[in-house]
């Protein structure tokens, strides 16, 4: 499918809520703060497919710049960058399976299709640089970045509502398609009524009501009986309701003149034939399909899901229901993380808790990038003695760790095994549902072929005091009390309550040091942040 050269009218997020609005925060707040600004929905542009688009200049320096002016392959676009450690891949640890040889990994540019993993790898969308970099800096990098790495399906009209639009959507008519009655009452025209004063007028035998227009037109100084949502019959162009007239029968008596098209919807007022309603990349929600029907479209083109393998990882895990012995935990993360991603279009594969058993973690994952998109994985995204779906990563394909100066939230594990992409959370329950919200969601929802999820924030009047130091941003849990919001107590990264006590959160910028009761702040709901 073609994409679209810029946004719809309909449906566009910058002309309405994102999602689902929080009427309650809204009438609090008033007006929105300012998000960033959204990147038109261009479906997947050629240079900057998929995963794969140039890396601002900004981000290397000029020997970065020199050297791969330097080493630049014949592909425009596709930059190559050495390896630290060719001969990191375990011996005899073949590459995994590509679903589609002669590509790259995500399908976003082909390449030689029997490339080693272990050769210098293309550009990588998730090359972060050294150093540690800001929230907002990092949410711009990646919504930069990130493009759509599914093929297109059509799918019938019932079954369109969470999918991704993969086509503009064009009205093939207008809607309505004919003028009608507004209410029930009798049809005349205007110039039959007298310019002041009551009017009388005679009314015809026939009448018109919804699927059945009247048959013959109403001369002048006469007036039909119409019901709601009848064509307009011809010589007509007011409706006047029947609690407004007297009727004895054979006439009806206006007490005064009408305004001209009183009472008459116009054909097209709605939608005109043409009109481009919506645009690539909506998240189609029920009010969009119930369009669609409306100007009589049966199906509907749509990005394929995103195939999804979800994990957890670690001895200390069991599941809930069963047995706990001393030392073990309950996994809660997984259980959390299928729910934020049912309101997103993804097919979920729960491959459960995998032991820490190098040779067992590597299989599973090996064996999931062959068949998935993307792996999801919560613990083990740093780099300790056990840590080994980090290091079935950093083995067997590429692997970054993303320093962002954010709390909650330790380094990000994002990389790519064989042709699937992986993003490794925190494994504390707080902080891989803040990361999962403000990173990891709109990242998923890009590569589904969505338009970047950019949550609406709302400025509202702080209702606690607060000292942080600078170079961070702070995400803290926060309920609605009053016209205020205040911060839950407890702001631990494990305990897992203080979302449950929470409406959302209030994020803290990195050069803020003090907040004092009164001062505004950002608050992101939870139904913003898809927490639903």
């Amino acid at each position: 499918m073609a994409p679209p050269a810029g946004r719809g009218r309909r449906g566009d997020p910058r002309h309405g809520p994102s999602l689902d609005p929080d009427a309650r925060i809204a009438g609090r707040a008033g007006a929105p703060a300012h998000a960033a600004p959204r990147e038109a929905g261009t479906g997947r542009p050629g240079d900057r497919r998929g995963l794969q688009g140039d890396l601002a200049a900004q981000d290397r320096g000029p020997q970065g710049r020199a050297r791969h002016r330097a080493h630049r392959p014949r592909r425009p676009g596709c930059r190559r960058r050495r390896r630290r450690h060719p001969d990191r891949r375990s011996a005899g640890a073949g590459p995994p399976p590509r679903r589609h040889p002669g590509h790259c990994p995500l399908g976003a540019r082909p390449c030689p299709g029997d490339r080693d993993l272990t050769e210098a790898p293309p550009f990588d969308c998730f090359d972060s640089g050294r150093g540690h970099i800001g929230l907002a800096a990092a949410l711009e990098r990646l919504r930069q970045r990130v493009g759509p790495i599914v093929g297109t399906e059509t799918v019938p009209l019932a079954e369109a509502a969470g999918r991704v639009l993969a086509a503009p959507l064009v009205s093939p008519r207008a809607v309505p398609a004919f003028d009608n009655a507004a209410v029930d009452g009798f049809a005349f025209a205007a110039t039959s009524q007298a310019s002041t004063g009551p009017s009388r007028l005679t009314l015809v035998s026939d009448r018109a009501a919804a699927g059945h227009p009247a048959t013959a037109a109403v001369p002048p100084g006469h007036a039909m009986r119409v019901l709601t949502g009848a064509m307009m019959p011809a010589g007509t162009d007011t409706v006047a309701m029947q609690e407004e007239v007297v009727e004895d029968g054979t006439s009806l008596t206006l007490a005064r003149p009408m305004r001209p098209s009183s009472n008459r919807r116009r054909a097209g007022e709605d939608i005109a034939a043409g009109a481009t309603l919506f645009a690539t990349g909506l998240l189609l929600r029920p009010h969009h399909v119930a369009v669609a029907a409306e100007i009589g479209l049966a199906r509907l083109p749509v990005f394929e899901r995103l195939r999804l393998a979800l994990l957890s990882s670690g001895d200390e895990l069991r599941e809930p229901g069963g047995s706990l012995p001393p030392g073990a935990l309950f996994d809660a993360n997984r259980y959390l993380l299928r729910s934020l991603l049912r309101n997103l279009p993804i097919e979920v594969d729960d491959l459960g808790i995998l032991a820490d058993e190098p040779d067992a973690v590597a299989a599973a994952m090996l064996a999931a990038a062959g068949t998935h998109h993307v792996i999801l994985s919560s613990g083990g995204a740093s780099r300790g003695d056990e840590d080994h779906v980090v290091r079935t990563v950093e083995r067997h394909g590429r692997l970054h760790f993303w320093q962002i100066a954010m709390k909650p939230g330790r380094p990000l594990a994002f990389g790519h095994l064989g042709e699937a992409l992986t993003i490794g959370l925190p494994g504390n329950p707080v902080a891989a549902a803040v990361c999962f919200m403000r990173l990891a969601r709109p990242v998923l929802a890009r590569l589904a072929g969505a338009d970047w999820l950019e949550p609406r924030a709302f400025t509202l009047p702080a209702a606690f005091e607060l000292t942080k130091k600078p170079g961070r941003t702070e995400l803290l849990r926060a309920r609605l009390v009053g016209s205020t919001v205040e911060i839950i107590r407890r702001q631990g990264s494990g305990i897992l309550t203080s979302l449950t006590d929470a409406d959302g959160l209030v994020e803290v910028a990195e050069s803020t040091t003090r907040i004092v009761p009164g001062d505004s702040v950002k608050f992101f709901s939870f139904n913003e942040l898809g927490a639903v």
